[in-house]
C-alpha cells in the first residue's frame, strides 16, 4: 500500500518517526504498563497510534532458559546412561544383556521424543511472537506512513483484517510475499461458514475498536470471530476483488471520514448489495485454498448482459467498477457485461473460456505459557498451556 498524500510519510510529511517496541518479560509488568495507560485488555500486545509504540507481551526468554536448562539436565541423563550401557555390557552376554539393556534404550527414546517436543514448542512461540509483532507493526505502518494523521484511514475491521493478513507474510530473497492463506486461519473460517457463525456483515462494518479487544478471557470468543471475520473480508477484497491500494478504496475510507453510512459506502465500494456481497464472499471462503488458488469446481453460470461505461448505445449503466468476482471483460470496445454468478471458481471460469483476470487487470479494485513438567525416568518436557 502505499503512502496518501505527498512524501515518503504520507501527507506533509517527509518521513515517519521510528516505532518503538516495548517488549515486557512478565504479564504483570505488561499489565502495569497497559494501567498506566489507562487500558485494560487480555490481548498480549497493542499498537498505541498517539505514540508511535507498540507494546507487547513475551515470556519467550524465559523459555529459552528453561530450555537450556533441560537440555543441560538431558545430557547428564545421557552420560549416566552410557555409564550404566557399559558396565552392564561388562557384566552380562547375549539375550540377557539385550534384556538389562532394554529400559536404557527406552529412556534414550523418550529423551529424543521430548528434545524434539521442547524444541518445537519453543519454535512455535518464536513463531507466534513474531506473528504478533508483524500484525501490531503493520497497524503501526498503516497510521505513521500510509494513512498518517489527519489522512482518514481505514476503519478497525478492516485494519485488523489486513494486519492478520501481513502476520502471516512470508520473506523470500529480501521481498515480502503474501497472497497465501493461513492454513488454520482458513480452515476456521470455511468451517464458521458452514456453521453460519461469522460476523455478519453488517454488523462488522459498524464495528468499533472495543469489539477486538478482550477486557476478560471470557471476551475472547466474541473477539475471535470479529478478528476471522475481519479477516476473510479483507482477504477477499485484497486478493480477489484487487481493490489494495485503489483510488476506490481511497473513495470509501473519505466517505466514511465524512459521515457516511457504513453499510452504502461499503455497497458502493464492491458495487453489489451488501447481502449479496456477503454471499459471494461466503462462496468463496468454501472454494479458497491454502496458496491462495480457489479450488477447481463448476458450477452453473448465468450472465445478464448490460452495456456499461463506454458502449455507444448503453442501457443504464450499472457500475463502473468491475471487480473479479462478477464482472467479466468482453469485446474490444473496452465495455463490460454484468454476470450473476450461481458460483464459478477462477479456475473453472477460464477453463469455461472465460478471461476472468482482465476485470481484474482494470480493477481499482496464549499467551504461550510454557511449564517444565517431570516426565517418566526422569525426562522433563515443555508442556503449552
Amino acid at each position: 500500500m502505499p503512502p496518501v498524500g505527498k512524501g515518503a510519510g504520507g501527507l506533509g510529511s517527509s518521513s515517519p518517526s521510528s516505532t518503538v517496541i516495548e517488549l515486557f518479560q512478565s504479564r504483570t509488568g505488561y499489565e502495569a504498563r497497559l494501567k498506566s495507560l489507562g487500558r485494560q485488555f487480555v490481548n498480549v500486545a497493542c499498537y498505541d497510534p498517539a505514540a508511535n509504540r507498540i507494546l507487547c507481551y513475551s515470556d519467550l526468554e524465559r523459555l529459552g532458559a528453561d530450555l537450556d536448562r533441560v537440555r543441560r539436565e538431558h545430557q547428564k541423563l545421557r552420560a549416566d546412561l552410557d555409564k550404566q550401557e557399559k558396565e552392564l555390557a561388562r557384566l552380562y552376554r547375549g539375550s540377557e544383556l539385550g534384556r538389562m539393556l532394554a529400559p536404557i534404550r527406552d529412556t534414550r527414546k523418550k529423551l529424543d521424543a521430548a528434545d524434539r517436543q521442547n524444541e518445537g514448542l519453543f519454535d512455535e512461540s518464536t513463531r507466534r511472537l513474531f506473528a504478533v509483532l508483524g500484525h501490531e507493526a503493520f497497524h503501526a505502518y498503516l497510521a505513521s506512513v500510509v494513512y498518517p494523521s489527519p489522512v482518514a484511514g481505514p476503519p478497525r475491521w478492516l485494519n485488523e483484517g489486513l494486519a492478520q493478513i501481513f502476520e502471516t507474510a512470508v520473506v523470500e530473497a529480501g521481498e515480502l510475499r503474501v497472497g497465501h492463506a493461513d492454513r488454520d486461519r482458513l480452515a476456521r473460517a470455511k468451517e464458521a461458514v458452514r456453521k453460519k457463525e461469522l460476523v455478519p456483515l453488517a454488523r462488522l462494518l459498524r464495528s468499533a475498536a472495543q469489539d477486538f479487544l478482550a477486557a476478560h478471557a471470557a471476551d475472547r470468543a466474541a473477539t475471535d470471530v470479529h478478528y476471522l471475520t475481519a479477516w476473510a473480508v479483507a482477504f477477499h477484497l485484497t486478493f480477489e476483488r484487487r481493490l489494495l491500494g485503489t483510488t476506490f478504496l481511497d473513495r470509501y475510507l473519505q466517505a466514511l471520514a465524512h459521515g457516511a453510512d457504513p453499510e452504502v459506502a461499503f455497497a458502493e465500494l464492491v458495487g453489489q448489495s451488501i447481502p449479496a456481497y456477503e454471499a459471494a464472499l461466503h462462496r468463496y471462503l468454501l472454494q479458497l485454498q491454502p496458496d491462495g488458488t480457489l479450488a477447481n469446481t463448476m458450477y452453473i453460470i448465468m450472465v445478464e448482459v448490460r452495456w456499461v461505461a463506454r458502449a455507444p448505445t448503453t442501457a443504464t449503466a450499472v457500475s463502473d467498477r468491475p471487480s473479479t468476482a462478477d464482472w467479466i471483460g468482453v469485446g474490444n470496445d473496452g465495455g463490460w457485461t454484468r454476470t450473476t454468478v450461481v458460483g464459478a471458481s477462477s479456475a473453472a471460469t477460464a477453463a469455461a473460456g472465460v478471461n476472468a483476470n482482465a476485470a481484474a487487470s482494470n480493477s481499482p479494485l496464549a499467551k504461550r505459557r510454557m511449564e517444565l513438567s517431570e516426565g517418566m525416568d526422569g525426562v522433563r518436557g515443555l508442556s503449552g498451556g
